[in-house]
Formats: structure tokens, C-alpha cells, sequence
């Protein structure tokens, strides 16, 4: 119930005012200079790509769910205190659908469409990652999109060269990579014939996906993200389920799952040394789009997550309802896993967040002191702005950037080259001004959490998804 009636105020929105993050961006800009206050970093060199739904209309209809809006890449290249902005819109089916047929008749997250793709090329508007040497755009639905670096042009689909299924399967993305090797690691939920969770890994500079383990169930999980330490690759089955069969009904994807309420959440531990399952835990359920970081100490597995009280929020978007429960709002979780024991404790660290970063590089998997996020607590419409958080794992101690009409998108933690302490750089956010009307790359030190300088966008960026940083 509580999800039809988010769906139906999605609905009453499209025929009021929109906002300005959930509001069409059309233009598409070559290289473009940005100009700004303050300083950009010298030794900050490289180029930050960020995804997102950027067109969310054909006339006056619009499609069902914010996910659904049409891929878009921004770029952000850093070049000697310089930057240079440029933005292009993913070339996908679903682009081909909407832009050049004028029609909604796509499938997508929330959007139900009817037609048969021949030439299918994701809406790849979630991630952007490095798959073999080339850069990628990610969605849940395979194949990933190959784009052009310096262009941003799509050049095509990025082909695995393996066995494993290729399409009419659910893949994270959310990858991990090992920061020894760089192998990427990833899993995909098959639902046919039987159902079942492929943890994978794919060798740095391979296109070859080798199997890690296998694990059968019956009605997979909805797990946007999933966690990794050194020892072990955890899944987190929070109890919003799919029976498989109801894929075969048609309809849009989301909404074949269903919150099982009173149901326990399961966290299942694969190890990477053994490739099969090491353990089954049982835990009081919550539901996360994000995990924020593992890892074990003593016989204890660390589980931190950006998590709701349950899957209310799973078919939301941005400014749509009041929340005064704050029920879609995500707090600072961490389940402990005694290893031995089996006894699981949640622990509510208590600090609203949402599009959790860290230092991936350095402490991936491994014990950790910062975090840092956008402070998800309450609705934008109510709040009229969204700040930035830098929570201190170890003291509970919370640092803040906000600034009044401005929303705040995910933060990207970028480490000196000489780094020497873990918080040792800067954290890009693409910061929306709602009263200016436009949008802008807001530059913090990461150690202090003070602004070093910003740089204003041509245009407003609608509400984006996930980025990262490309070295030079």
C-alpha cells in the first residue's frame, strides 16, 4: 500500500510544477570552460564523470519513475587549476525510443513498456566504471555501455567473453575492485531456469567473468549494492523478494517485488579464498540501496550501511511526499557478526546519510575512520536544501557543508598522490542551486570539510546517481 500511494504522488506530480532537480536538461555541451571562486587544486588531475537520468519527458507525459529518465554523462576534467565541463546523452534504445519515436514505450525500473527491443542498448544511468580498458556506463540490466572518454560519445556494448548469461538477468552496479590486482568483482542474479546469486570476479585488463560461487534461492533479493573485506564478498538479503515466475507477467521490474514484513534479513558470507559459501547469519531487517563499508577484526564481521526501516522508500523519488516519520530516510547502520557465535547485533550509529563514500582505494574492506555522504534526513521538499556529512566511524563525531536553496548530490572522495592520512585530499559533489538555478562542482577539503573553491555549470544538473574520479 505504502508503495502504490508513492507511486500515485509520482503521478500527481506530473501534473504540477516540477522540481528543478526532476526537470528535463536538454542541451548537450561540448568541452566548456568553467569559471568560479576560490581555488582548484594544482595536483588534482584527471577527470570526474557522473550518471545520471537527465531527460524525463516526451510533450507533456512523463515517464513512471525518476530512474527511468534518460542516461546523460557530465564530465568534469581537471587540467593544471582549470576545469572543463562537457555532458552528452547516453545513445541507447531507450534514447532511440523517446527522442527520436517520441514514446514512452520502453521498460524500464518503474516504466512498463510494451515493445520487443531487436537492437537492445541499455539505459545505463546508474554507475560508471572501468571494465578491461574501457570506460563504462552501468545499470542493472546487462550489457554495460562502452563511452568514449574525451567525447563522451557512446561507442557500443561491452561484450563478456564467457558463458555466463548475458541478458534477461538482474547485474549489480555496484562493482568492487581489489585494490592489490584490480580485478573487478561483481555478481548477477539468473532467475531462469532456477534462481540463483553468481558471485564473479574478471581479471584486470579481461572480459572474462570466472566464476566464484554459486548459490541457490528460491525468491532472490533486491540488493542494489553488495559488501566485500579481505577474506570475504557478503550478501545482504534484505526480504523485499521476487518470485521469478512474475517476470514472465510483463510490467515494470520494480514492481514484482514485495516487502515481506516480519520476515528476518539474511547475510550470506562467500569466501574468496575457498570460492563457496562460509556462512548464514540471521539479522532484524532493514533495507539499504548502499553498503558503506566491511571488515573483520578478531572474529567479528563489520556490515556498515546507509539503511531505511524497511522498503517504503524503494519506489520514491526526490520532492515527492512529506516525510515526518522520516521513513525515507537512510541512518548510519552497522550490523556486528560474531563469526563464531553466530549472534548478530545491530547497531544504529545514528547519523542521517545516504551516497556513501569512503577512501576506497586504502581502506576497502579494512578498517576505516571516515565516511562521507549527503545528509538524507527528511524530504528535500520540506528541507529546501540537502548538505554534506564527514562522520568519523571511531567517535561518532559529525562534520557538515550546507548552504540554503542548494541539494547536494553524492560525494566523491579524491586522495593527494602523496597522500598521508586517510582523509589526505579533496571530496567533488555536484551541488544543485535551486534559487540560481543552475548547478555547480563544489570542491571541499576532505580533512577540514571547508570549501576550497567551486566552479559554476552552464546549466542546472538534474538529480544524478553515481560518479568517479579517472586519474590522468
Amino acid at each position: 500500500m505504502k508503495l502504490l500511494l508513492l507511486l500515485l504522488s509520482f503521478t500527481a506530480l506530473l501534473q504540477a510544477d516540477r522540481p528543478l532537480g526532476l526537470t528535463s536538461l536538454t542541451v548537450e555541451l561540448p568541452e566548456t570552460k568553467l569559471k568560479g571562486t576560490g581555488e582548484v587544486p594544482e595536483w588534482l588531475s584527471g577527470t570526474l564523470i557522473r550518471n545520471g537520468p537527465a531527460l524525463f519527458n516526451v510533450g507533456e507525459k512523463y515517464v513512471t519513475h525518476w530512474f527511468d529518465g534518460l542516461a546523460m554523462l557530465h564530465s568534469f576534467r581537471f587540467n593544471h587549476g582549470e576545469v572543463i565541463y562537457a555532458n552528452r546523452f547516453l545513445r541507447t534504445s531507450a534514447y532511440e525510443t523517446m527522442v527520436v519515436d517520441k514514446s514512452l514505450d520502453f521498460a524500464g525500473f518503474g516504466q512498463a513498456g510494451s515493445k520487443t527491443e531487436t537492437a537492445f542498448i541499455p539505459n545505463a544511468n546508474v554507475n560508471v566504471a572501468r571494465f578491461a580498458n574501457n570506460l563504462v556506463a552501468l545499470t542493472e540490466i546487462p550489457l554495460p555501455v562502452i563511452f568514449d572518454k574525451s567525447t563522451l560519445d557512446t561507442v557500443g556494448l561491452f561484450s563478456y567473453n564467457d558463458m555466463l548469461p548475458k541478458s534477461k538477468i538482474w547485474e549489480c552496479a555496484h562493482p568492487h575492485y581489489d585494490a592489490k590486482s584490480g580485478d573487478v568483482i561483481n555478481y548477477q542474479v539468473q532467475f531462469f531456469p532456477e534462481a540463483k546469486y553468481v558471485l564473479y570476479t574478471m581479471k584486470k585488463g579481461s572480459s572474462v567473468r570466472e566464476v566464484i560461487a554459486e548459490i541457490p534461492v528460491k525468491q532472490p533479493a533486491y540488493m542494489h549494492s553488495f559488501a566485500m573485506t579481505e577474506k570475504y564478498l557478503i550478501l545482504v538479503e534484505f526480504p523485499l523478494l521476487i518470485n521469478p515466475q512474475d517476470l514472465l507477467k510483463g510490467g515494470s521490474f520494480s514492481s514484482h517485488y514485495k516487502w515481506q514484513a516480519g520476515k528476518q534479513m539474511r547475510i550470506l558470507l562467500v569466501s574468496r579464498e575457498k570460492q563457496q559459501l562460509a556462512g548464514e547469519f540471521w539479522a532484524d531487517p532493514v533495507f539499504a540501496w548502499h553498503h558503506i563499508n566491511s571488515y573483520e577484526e578478531d572474529g567479528t564481521l563489520y556490515i556498515d550501511m546507509a539503511a531505511y526501516e524497511d522498503a517504503t522508500g524503494f519506489g520514491y523519488a526526490p520532492d515527492l511526499v512529506d516525510d515526518p516519520e522520516h521513513k525515507l530516510s537512510a541512518r548510519f547502520v552497522r550490523y556486528k557478526v560474531d563469526l563464531a557465535t553466530k549472534n548478530v547485533v545491530k547497531e544504529a550509529l545514528g547519523s542521517s546519510i545516504e551516497m556513501p563514500r569512503i577512501n576506497y582505494d586504502r581502506c576497502n574492506g579494512k578498517q576505516y575512520n571516515f565516511v562521507y555522504g549527503y545528509d538524507d534526513y527528511g524530504q528535500l521538499k520540506g528541507l529546501k536544501k540537502r548538505g554534506l556529512v564527514k562522520i568519523d566511524v571511531r567517535t561518532k563525531l559529525l562534520v557538515s557543508w550546507s548552504q540554503d536553496d542548494c541539494i547536494a548530490e553524492e560525494p566523491v572522495f579524491v586522495a593527494k598522490p602523496d597522500a598521508k592520512s586517510e582523509d589526505d585530499g579533496v571530496v567533488l559533489s555536484v551541488v544543485l542551486d535551486t534559487k540560481a538555478k543552475t548547478s555547480f562542482l563544489l570542491i571541499l577539503d576532505a580533512r577540514k570539510f571547508t570549501e576550497l573553491g567551486r566552479v559554476i555549470a552552464p546549466h542546472h544538473i538534474p538529480y544524478g546517481l553515481h560518479g568517479e574520479f579517472f586519474p590522468k
